[in-house]
């Protein structure tokens, strides 16, 4: 029985572990990674610190309220409780600029992945070029790029 190999430049699987970009997946979690820095090891960028992980878990749960007028005040509340009042404002006004508002307002960061998926299928080895053009032309427009 033959079976058909499986390239990637991300992970493998091999007896008994697991491994991504080198390193095991094991060792990863006993040194206890965060969910949020194990992603970043698997995107390409490096960990994340402890506190950053936990501040991207907060986003994460102010972000799922179910009622679109409570995310606001949650986002801004959470960015306000980092010590900047200022930023808190900025970053409700910044929303309410774009109506991105409750669990929904993933559909705009899936269009941005989607377009993502698109420009690697269609040529990988231009892919970053690519990518910062779209992200540019998308700003030049005056359009946020959400995700």
């Amino acid at each position: 029985m033959s079976r058909d190999v499986i390239v990637t430049d991300v992970g493998c699987a091999g007896y008994g572990a697991n491994f991504v970009r080198g390193e095991r997946v094991a060792d990863l979690q006993r040194k206890g990674c965060s969910r949020w820095s194990l992603v970043s090891r698997y995107s390409g960028g490096s960990a994340i610190e402890p506190d950053d992980a936990a501040f991207l878990e907060e986003v994460l749960l102010a972000t799922s309220a179910p009622d679109p007028r409570i995310w606001p005040l949650k986002v801004a509340w959470l960015i306000g409780s980092f010590g900047d009042w200022w930023a808190a404002g900025a970053a409700v006004q910044a929303m309410l600029g774009e109506c991105r508002l409750g669990p929904w307002a993933g559909g705009a960061t899936c269009a941005t992945v989607e377009a993502f998926v698109r420009l690697r299928q269609e040529d990988p080895a231009s892919f970053r070029a690519r990518a910062v053009d779209w992200i540019e032309s998308r700003w030049s427009n005056g359009e946020i790029v959400w995700g």
